[in-house]
């Protein structure tokens, strides 16, 4: 008597798992030059459009970033904002300084992202990264403020969950059988959207 071994099948591809869920992904933009203007303007860095507001004074010092206001022209407050990050924001990092005293805040939409439990923070004198955190989709908006002397931006970096729908791929089971030396029939994969597939073994 011969006895046939049987082999059995479990199809679980890794790409459906990365493509059926949004993973998170990160936006990060470094300003090398003076890529603003003193007057309220918009333009795209690393593909996404941010706006600001009016600055009486604006410059580039290498180290820190971009300079926002000076001693004899204060920004007083000051914002760098976009809208064109889809997906549900749950970082911001902002690198940025102070030549004297001044304030940073990040809001998503309506609700304030916090540092370390905080909303609003003093500016350290030297370049530093500030991670806030919080759960929202919405307008990202970075807000610096100071009394006095000069705001400076360096980096803007931001982590979200991205909105993209289902990819729709399946088999119509998770498992089949089948026994050596017999033929088998792969089962037809459900491909609503007709996208590229690779497998790997």
């Amino acid at each position: 008597m011969t006895m046939k071994r049987k082999l059995h099948l479990l199809l679980t591809l890794l790409l459906l798992a990365v493509c059926a869920t949004g993973g998170a992904e990160t936006y990060t933009h470094v300003f090398y030059t003076k890529e603003i203007t003193e007057s309220a303007g918009q333009k795209t860095f690393d593909n996404v459009k941010w706006s600001w507001t009016e600055s009486k004074y604006v410059s580039y010092v290498g180290s820190s970033g971009l300079q926002i206001g000076s001693g004899n022209n204060p920004a007083k407050t000051w914002t760098i904002s976009t809208d064109g990050i889809e997906g549900t924001i749950t970082s911001v990092k902002v690198k940025a300084s102070a030549a004297g005293k001044a304030t940073l805040a990040v809001k998503v939409g309506t609700t304030d992202f916090q540092y370390k439990s905080n909303t609003n923070i003093t500016l350290s004198s030297t370049s530093t990264e500030y991670e806030f955190t919080g759960s929202a989709t919405d307008t990202i908006a970075i807000t610096m403020k100071a009394s006095s002397k000069a705001m400076y931006l360096k980096s803007i970096a931001v982590t979200y969950s991205s909105n993209k729908p289902s990819a729709g791929i399946s088999f119509p089971a998770s498992s089949y059988q089948t026994f050596l030396g017999e033929t088998f029939t792969a089962p037809k994969l459900i491909n609503p959207n007709h996208l590229t597939i690779s497998y790997a073994s």
